[in-house]
């Protein structure tokens, strides 16, 4: 048997989705297969579109997408990315890249400091911006780390830099504060 609606009072009742009983229904498939990789799936929230797995911020023919970054870009918002993993997973990857290989974590390092459309960038993953000489993962000898300072962005690597950074204006900031996906506060 069905439970009565509670009744309410209040000459001002709630909206009846108050009281329905939670419920979400989702479609989570990728274009050409039942389960969406990491790729795919975050391809389809940063653009809208239905995408193959192993792709990213690309249609299931190739052709480049537009995603939420870009379009805000677009619009004279501030842009961000905040990733608790590395920067260059599949998923944070969908905010800024277009490439078909979300394996290929080096190139969307490449991708994202080539490209700088994002004012604000929090996460881990420093191996892959930094050359093998350095503990990184590149062997071009990139430093791209120095590349994204050259380009005009500030670059923290730790809480003091962090704190040291003026709060009077407005920076352009990317902090990389691991060589790995950043740690969670348990285990800090």
């Amino acid at each position: 048997p069905r439970t009565p609606r509670p009744r309410c009072p209040d000459p001002d009742p709630p909206p009846a989705p108050a009281y329905m009983p939670p419920l979400a229904l989702l479609r989570n498939y990728s274009n050409a297969f039942a389960w969406p990789d990491q790729a795919a799936a975050a391809t389809a929230i940063a653009t809208g579109v239905k995408t193959n797995n192993r792709s990213i911020g690309v249609d299931p023919s190739g052709k480049t997408l537009k995603n939420l970054t870009q379009l805000a870009r677009e619009a004279g918002r501030a842009t961000g990315l905040v990733a608790n993993g590395n920067l260059t997973d599949a998923t944070a990857a969908a905010f800024y890249a277009h490439n078909g290989a979300p394996a290929d974590t080096l190139a969307l390092a490449q991708q994202m400091t080539e490209n700088p459309i994002l004012d604000l960038v929090l996460g881990g993953g420093a191996a892959d911006f930094l050359p093998q000489s350095q503990g990184g993962r590149r062997e071009d000898n990139r430093d791209f780390l120095l590349e994204i300072r050259r380009n005009g962005l500030d670059l923290v690597r730790s809480k003091l830099d962090l704190e040291e950074l003026p709060g009077w204006r407005r920076p352009k900031l990317t902090v990389v504060c691991s060589m790995a996906a950043l740690a969670y506060s348990a285990h800090v």
